[in-house]
């Protein structure tokens, strides 16, 4: 007969819910609260336990599987629940084949090559406090980038300036977090080609340059459309220059903002980094 560890067995399926309902929550960028988070973990760990010892037919026992899941996501979730559901049912296949993997590789290690390979009968605590850690991180690592790739949609960016109207393919970057300190407008990054192409001619070698200097000699017309903005970067902090145009639309909706040059190439094929607030 195996032993089972009601405590350990808890431990296993709160960390579990926990880490799946935080993930789910990271990808849909839905603030919850830890209380709540701690609530529903509680109960799967406890129906987990229950779980066991419950023997009966199969339809019924998945039913209960899933009238617990739905439980835990309501008291989490609250609104929306069911596309929070089937998210939280696909994390928690991922994150339980993972642990599933992680213990059959590490049992294989610890096993001689002549015998089949076997899920231990019993998991050592430390090895699965130290496994369903580095799963978590990698798991909220991986919610975070699915998050921000979620974030990355397209959007048609349309700049009228002294030297005309402009229409370029652009995109949403929650990531693109740049605004000016006097006003507090969101800054579109846009590629350097299309940037200068747009300025007027007296701008583009003070651009070219930014060289603060040269703006004394700005007619004050020019002097009130350029903007120095602050901006913190891996190659350290620098002032960017940017334009404020007669006015900008995305997707046909006129937005407040500036505009500040940014790479040679463009960003994947397109060729402006549009921050998230500015979408609707």
């Amino acid at each position: 007969m195996q032993t089972i560890y009601a405590d350990i067995l808890f431990l296993i399926n709160f960390t579990m819910d926990f880490l799946t309902l935080f993930v789910t929550a990271s990808i849909l960028r839905r603030k919850i609260r830890v209380i709540r988070l701690c609530i529903a973990s509680a109960i799967g760990g406890i129906y987990g336990v229950a779980s066991v010892f419950i023997e009966g037919i199969l339809l019924i026992n998945i039913f209960i599987n899933l009238a617990v899941s739905f439980l835990m996501c309501l008291i989490v979730f609250k609104k929306r629940t069911l596309p929070c559901y089937a998210l939280f049912y696909g994390t928690g296949c991922l994150l339980g084949g993972a642990m599933t993997a992680f213990f059959t590789f590490m049992n294989g290690i610890n096993t001689d090559s002549t015998e089949n390979n076997h899920l231990p009968e019993k998991i050592p605590l430390g090895w699965m406090a130290v496994s369903a850690a580095v799963i978590g991180v990698a798991a909220i690592a991986g919610g975070r980038m699915a998050k921000r790739k979620r974030s990355l949609r397209p959007c048609r960016l349309t700049v009228t300036s002294h030297n005309g109207t402009f229409t370029f393919d652009a995109m949403t970057d929650s990531g693109n977090l740049l605004t000016d300190p006097m006003s507090g407008k969101p800054v579109i990054i846009l590629q350097k080609r299309d940037f200068l192409s747009l300025l007027p001619e007296t701008l583009v070698p003070i651009f070219e340059k930014s060289d603060p200097t040269a703006l004394s000699d700005l007619s004050p017309e020019l002097l009130t459309s350029v903007r120095l903005i602050p901006s913190s970067s891996v190659g350290g902090d620098k002032l960017l220059f940017s334009y404020l145009p007669k006015s900008i639309t995305i997707n046909g909706a006129e937005v407040s903002a500036l505009l500040a040059m940014g790479d040679e190439n463009g960003y994947g094929g397109y060729s402006a980094l549009v921050p998230e607030i500015l979408i609707n």
